[in-house]
């Protein structure tokens, strides 16, 4: 991606493709073709093609190909970063949240929608 791009202002296909390039891109520096790539990544080649051309992927897929072209550093910035009050930090006790909540006592009901209004 260009460096003057914004990555928050692309649309969702836009970024595909982007992420297409990058594949691409980074598979020819490495002087791969199509054929030999999809083999090493246990992928089919038009799986790879459609890939390269923006058109989606598994996740599971993406992954693949981003070990074969050792490039798993992109997702380096997908660790949750926990924050931690001074307190846990002087106990050395590290946040560990396991589950969402619901707003409490702001407006919000559990009640069915098609309760009626009483």
């Amino acid at each position: 991606m260009s460096e003057n791009s914004d990555i928050w202002l692309l649309s969702d296909q836009a970024i595909l493709k982007e992420i297409g390039k990058f594949i691409k891109q980074t598979r020819i520096r490495q002087n791969v073709t199509q054929e030999q790539f999809s083999k090493k990544a246990a992928i089919s080649r038009s799986t790879l093609s459609l890939i390269e051309r923006g058109e989606g992927a598994s996740l599971l897929n993406f992954i693949k190909i981003l070990r074969t072209l050792d490039a798993l550093y992109v997702l380096k910035d997908l660790k949750l970063r926990e924050e931690m009050s001074p307190i846990q930090l002087a106990k050395g006790i590290m946040p560990t949240k396991l589950r969402a909540s619901s707003p409490r006592n702001k407006g919000y009901s559990r009640k069915n929608s098609d309760d009626p209004e009483w």
